[in-house]
């Protein structure tokens, strides 16, 4: 089995995968803004909840860098690489962060 540093970072390697697809999808089809945001808002309310149900099982943050990105991100798309790559928060600051 796995340690809980290697299941955080590929849930945290998961949820920057969707972040991307949102942030291409949002540049190739040209999407409001508002709609972005509201997409990556959703998204960090699941990822919160999906760590804070990993943090319940234990185990320490993973701090693995940053993987190579795109030039051009939506700013909430790269906001959301930014907090997802930082160590662990509680739901509840995840979700205040991003409103």
């Amino acid at each position: 089995m796995s340690s809980p540093a290697v299941i955080e970072a590929i849930v945290r390697e998961a949820f920057e995968d969707v972040a991307l697809l949102i942030g291409g999808a949002a540049a190739l089809h040209q999407l409001e803004d508002g709609l972005v945001r509201t997409m990556i808002r959703r998204l960090t309310r699941v990822r919160a909840q999906a760590l804070s149900r990993l943090a319940q099982v234990g185990g320490p943050a993973a701090g693995d860098p940053a993987p190579d990105r795109p030039h051009r991100l939506h700013a909430a798309v790269e906001g959301f690489l930014q907090r997802n790559s930082r160590g662990r928060l509680s739901a509840q600051q995840e979700v205040a962060r991003d409103e």
